[in-house]
């Protein structure tokens, strides 16, 4: 498989996560050729990645689809790029918590603010009450 089938590839079947298509609605979609795309299902068929349900509807073979929320689509979509597929970045997502989980639990309370850095108030800073040798009196206090 070509570089450039191996990227039609990945397109067409990003195209169909979000359901059923023609040919002629991805070669729209994808702005290719209606014939390279036919080509390309026909192998992605033959691969069974991909079911053909008759003469021009295509369908992802059986297998288990998540929804989202058109928002955390957006999201996701724009942080793995053009180049990867959902697969691929979810299974990056994953090796990330694994090895890294206290990145992941933080991540799970998203209104709380995370820092390593004590509070402002929690800071010490010289302050009158504070002794830091400059005052009048612990200048005498060794006489």
């Amino acid at each position: 498989m070509t570089r450039d089938s191996n990227t039609t590839d990945r397109r067409i079947l990003e195209v169909l996560e979000t359901g059923r298509v023609t040919p002629g609605f991805l070669a729209d979609e994808l702005d290719l050729e209606q014939s390279h795309v036919s080509q390309r299902l026909t192998q992605l068929v033959d691969d069974d990645h991909v079911q053909r349900l008759n003469s021009e509807l295509y369908d992802l073979t059986a297998g288990e689809r998540i929804h989202l929320s058109a928002d955390l689509a957006t999201e996701i979509s724009e942080r793995k790029g053009p180049t990867t597929s959902y697969e691929e970045y979810i299974k990056q997502v994953l090796r990330v918590e694994q090895e890294f989980p206290e990145v992941s639990e933080r991540d799970k309370t998203p209104d709380t603010v995370h820092t390593d850095d004590p509070a402002p108030s929690e800071q010490a800073e010289p302050g009158p009450e504070t002794d830091t040798g400059d005052s009048p009196d612990s200048e005498n206090s060794g006489e």
